[in-house]
C-alpha cells in the first residue's frame, strides 16, 4: 500500500507555495483529508437528482486509488432487496466500456455495497474469497474496500464488488446456449415455487442474454423436470443422470459453504446458475452472504438457534439421499480441512487481513451510521462483531467435524 501523505505535510506544502486557497480548502474539507490519509480508494459520484431505485440515471464519477485514477460518465441506480429500505444505500454502476478499477480486471458493471446490516463489512467478502480458495474454478465476485462520496457528501465505507456477467463468468458469447440466471427458482419444491417466482414473463430470471428464447427456456425447464420427476436410477445414471446437467464439484463446494456459514437464505436464492457453451453443464457462482457467521440476513443474531435445512433445496435433498454423494461430500470436507482452507488459522487470517485494511476507517463510517440504529437487533459494535464471527467459526468447524465423522455413507440410494 502506498503510504498516504499526512494532513500536516499537505498543509506545510500549501503554505510554502503560498497557496492560501488550498489551505482554506483544508479547513473546509478536513474530513476528506482524513479519509485520504486512511489510504483506501475514494469514489466520487455526481448527480443532478437523487439516485433512483427503479432505473439507471446518468452520473459522473471519479475514482482515486493508489495506482488507478479515473474520471468518467456512467449510469447508476440504487439496488437491493430488503437492504434497499436501509438508510445507507447500495448502488449499481454501468459504464459504456470496460474500465479497470483498482486492481480488478477491467469490466463495465460494478456494485458498491453499503454493507449497512453487517457492521464488520466482511461477511460477503470473506465468503467470496473462501469460495475461490476452495477451488480455482469457483467463481465469486472480487471485492475491495472504498470510501464513497455522493455530490461531495461523505457516505461511508463501502465494499466495491464485481458484478457477475458474461465476461466475468467466462461465457462463450458466440454460443447459442450460453446463459446466466440470477436466483432462478429451479431448486424450489412445487409448493414453494410461486413464492420465489419474481417475474412470470421471465420465470427463470435470465440475466444473459437479455432477450429470451425458446431453446434456453426449454433446456432449463427440462432440467427442472428432471429434478422433480426422474427416478433415482435415472437421477444417478452415469451417462444420462444429474452430472449431465450440472457440475457436481461446483454443487458440492456450494453446499459445503452454505453448511459452514449456516446460510439458509442462500439455499434457494442469492446464486447464479450459468452455462458457458453448448458442451458445458450448469455451474454455480455465489452471491450475497450477509446471512452468515452468526447473523441472519436481517441482522438478527443466530448462533445456531436456527439451523440450515439443505433439504429445502430439491437438488440437495435428492443428492443427500444417495450414499455415493454423501461419501463425496464427506471426502471433500476432509480434503478442505486437510489442505487448511477450512481451518481456523486460514479463516481467522481472512478476517484479520480485512480488519487490518479497514480498522481505521470504521470510526469514520460510524460517525454517520451509528451502531445503535433502530434497524439493528442490538448495539454490538465492530469489535464485538469480529469476535462473534470468530466464535461462530470455531464452533462451526467443531460441529461439522462431528457431523461428518458420524455420517453414515452406507445408506441406501
Amino acid at each position: 500500500m502506498v503510504k498516504p501523505i499526512s494532513i500536516t505535510k499537505i498543509l506545510i506544502f500549501c503554505l510554502l507555495l503560498g497557496n492560501f486557497t488550498a489551505c482554506s480548502f483544508l479547513e473546509v474539507d478536513k474530513k476528506r483529508l482524513e479519509i485520504i490519509e486512511l489510504g483506501l480508494p475514494i469514489v466520487d459520484f455526481f448527480s443532478e437528482e437523487a439516485i433512483p431505485y427503479d432505473h439507471k440515471m446518468d452520473i459522473e464519477w471519479r475514482f482515486k486509488g493508489s495506482q488507478t485514477h479515473w474520471n468518467g460518465k456512467g449510469k447508476m441506480r440504487r439496488r437491493g432487496g430488503l437492504s434497499a429500505s436501509y438508510p445507507k444505500h447500495s448502488y449499481t454502476l454501468k459504464l459504456k466500456k470496460n474500465t479497470q478499477i483498482g486492481n480488478f480486471p477491467s469490466g463495465n458493471e460494478w456494485i458498491f455495497n453499503a454493507n449497512f446490516i453487517d457492521k464488520t463489512f466482511m461477511r460477503h467478502k470473506v465468503c467470496y474469497d473462501l469460495f475461490r480458495q476452495m477451488n480455482k474454478r469457483n467463481i465469486a465476485p472480487q471485492s475491495a474496500y472504498v470510501h464513497l462520496y455522493l455530490n461531495e457528501e461523505y457516505r461511508g465505507l463501502y465494499v466495491l464488488m464485481e458484478r457477475l456477467n458474461e465476461d466475468r463468468l467466462q461465457l462463450d458469447i458466440e454460443s447459442e446456449t450460453a446463459v446466466i440466471y440470477k436466483d432462478p427458482p429451479i431448486f424450489t419444491t412445487t409448493e414453494t415455487f410461486k413464492a420465489f417466482l419474481i417475474d412470470s414473463l421471465n420465470q427463470w430470471q435470465q440475466n444473459y442474454p437479455t432477450e429470451l428464447d425458446d431453446k434456453r427456456e426449454k433446456h432449463i425447464s427440462d432440467f427442472r423436470a428432471f429434478l422433480l420427476n426422474s427416478t433415482d436410477e435415472q437421477f444417478f445414471d452415469f451417462n444420462q443422470g444429474i452430472e449431465q446437467w450440472i457440475d457436481l464439484d461446483s454443487v458440492t463446494d456450494w453446499l459445503l459453504l452454505l453448511l459452514f456459514t449456516n446460510n439458509s437464505d442462500g439455499l434457494l436464492k442469492n446464486f447464479f446458475l450459468y452455462k458457458k457453451n453448448q458442451e458445458d453443464t450448469y455451474h454455480i457462482a455465489i452471491w450475497d452472504y450477509d446471512y452468515s457467521f452468526g447473523r441472519d440476513g436481517d441482522g438478527e443474531k443466530n448462533m445456531f438457534e436456527r439451523m440450515i435445512k439443505p433439504q429445502r433445496n430439491i437438488l440437495f435433498k435428492r443428492l443427500m439421499q444417495n450414499a455415493k454423494f454423501l461419501d463425496r461430500l464427506k471426502h471433500r470436507w476432509s480434503e478442505l480441512r486437510n489442505n487448511q482452507v477450512f481451518s481456523q488459522t486460514n479463516l481467522f487470517k481472512l478476517i484479520d487481513d480485512n480488519h487490518q485494511t479497514i480498522e481505521a476507517s470504521i470510526p469514520h463510517n460510524r460517525s454517520i451510521w451509528k451502531d445503535e440504529h433502530k434497524i439493528y437487533y442490538d448495539a454490538d459494535n465492530y469489535t464485538q462483531e469480529l469476535q462473534l464471527m470468530k466464535t461462530f467459526i470455531s464452533q462451526r468447524l467443531e460441529q461439522l467435524d462431528q457431523y461428518f465423522n458420524a455420517l453414515n455413507t452406507n445408506v441406501e440410494s
